[in-house]
């Protein structure tokens, strides 16, 4: 995890020496706050699928499912599931639920 870290950090510009503090502290937390514990990170693709909803749900114009559908290379049940499914978690929660 600290190596990741570290690389993580200097590719995207951080000193190699403030990475490696860093990697190690984020490190030592993780350790001191979940070790012991399994802990298991989701795919990628569920991220990128939450990013793709808010994408179709903001381009939604109230009758456009058709041209949203032939955009996104979806059906237009599909289309009407994933509005459907996007209203319903705005309105059981505050907004920001949806776009951690």
């Amino acid at each position: 995890m600290v190596t990741t870290t570290e690389r993580f950090l200097t590719d995207n510009g951080i000193p190699a020496n403030f990475s490696s503090v860093v990697a190690n502290g984020l490190a030592d937390h993780f350790a001191l706050h979940w070790g012991g514990q399994v802990i298991n990170f989701p795919k990628d693709h569920r991220r990128e699928l939450t990013r793709l909803e808010i994408e179709i749900y903001e381009r939604f114009q109230g009758d456009n499912y058709d041209a949203l559908a032939r955009e996104y290379d979806m059906t237009m049940s599909g289309i009407r599931k994933l509005i459907k499914r996007i209203k319903a978690k705005l309105a059981s929660g505050p907004q920001s639920d949806l776009f951690e």
